[in-house]
C-alpha cells in the first residue's frame, strides 16, 4: 500500500530511517532491538509438536536457527534477522525476533505517485521538478511537468497549496503522526503542525509503501 507522507525539517531522510521496516531493508542500526518473542513461538509450535522439535520447527517454519549454550548470536549472518537461545541442556529457553518496533515502511521515493504536489507561489524559481514513479503515464506526465511552478520539496514560504496538501502521515522533529483518528481530531492536529511550521522550514512530499 502507498501513502503520501509529509516531512518538515532539512533531514527528511534521517528523519525517515527511525521508522525503517527492518526485514525489508535489512539495514541493521540503532533502530533494531531484541524483542522476545519466545511465548509467540511456543504458541504457535503447539500444532506442529507431534512432528518436530521446538528446534526443528523453529528453523523449518520460520527461519530462526539456534545459539548454542555460552555463544554469542553471528548478528551479521544467520541470526541477523532473529535466533534461540539454548541452555546447559542444549533445550530452547528464549526466542529472539530482531526488529524496529516503530517500522511504518518498507520503501520510500520523494514524490513518486504523489510527485508534484507542492504549488510554488508566483515568482519562485523550482530548485527541483517531480520525481515521478513508473505509474504515471506520459500524458499526465507530460502535463504536470509544463506546469513548471509543481515541485515536491520547497520552504514553506514558498508554496502556495499549503492548505490544500493532503496526507496520510507526517513527520516533524522526529515525531510520526498519521491518520488513524477521527476525521475531526486529525484536521485539528494538521492545523497544529502547519501552525508550528516556520517559513524557513523545508516541506518534502514522499511516497512510503507497507
Amino acid at each position: 500500500m502507498h501513502f503520501k507522507v509529509m516531512v518538515i525539517g532539512e533531514n527528511p531522510e534521517e528523519q525517515l530511517q527511525a521508522f525503517h521496516e527492518f526485514e525489508c531493508d535489512g539495514v541493521d542500526d540503532k533502530y533494531v532491538v531484541d524483542i522476545d518473542d519466545t511465548e509467540y513461538f511456543l504458541e504457535e509450535y503447539k500444532s506442529y509438536k507431534d512432528k518436530y522439535t521446538f528446534e526443528e520447527y523453529l528453523l523449518e517454519y520460520e527461519n530462526i536457527e539456534s545459539v548454542e549454550y555460552r555463544c554469542s548470536p553471528q548478528l551479521h549472518s544467520k541470526h541477523k534477522y532473529g535466533y534461540a537461545l539454548k541452555d546447559e541442556n542444549g533445550l530452547i529457553f528464549k526466542v529472539v525476533r530482531r526488529q524496529n518496533p516503530n517500522s511504518k515502511w518498507d520503501y520510500y521515493r520523494i514524490g513518486g505517485r504523489y510527485a508534484g504536489s507542492i504549488k510554488l507561489k508566483d515568482g519562485v524559481s523550482r530548485k527541483n521538478i517531480p520525481n515521478f514513479s513508473w505509474e504515471w503515464n506520459f500524458s499526465s506526465k507530460d502535463e504536470l511537468d509544463k506546469r513548471r511552478n509543481m515541485c515536491d520539496r520547497a520552504l514553506k514560504h514558498q508554496i502556495e497549496n499549503l492548505d490544500e496538501i493532503s496526507f496520510c502521515a507526517f513527520l516533524k522533529d522526529g515525531v510520526w503522526s498519521e491518520n488513524n483518528m477521527e476525521d475531526d481530531y486529525w484536521e485539528n492536529e494538521i492545523e497544529l503542525l502547519k501552525d508550528s511550521i516556520s517559513d524557513e522550514e523545508l516541506i518534502t512530499i514522499y511516497d512510503c509503501h507497507v
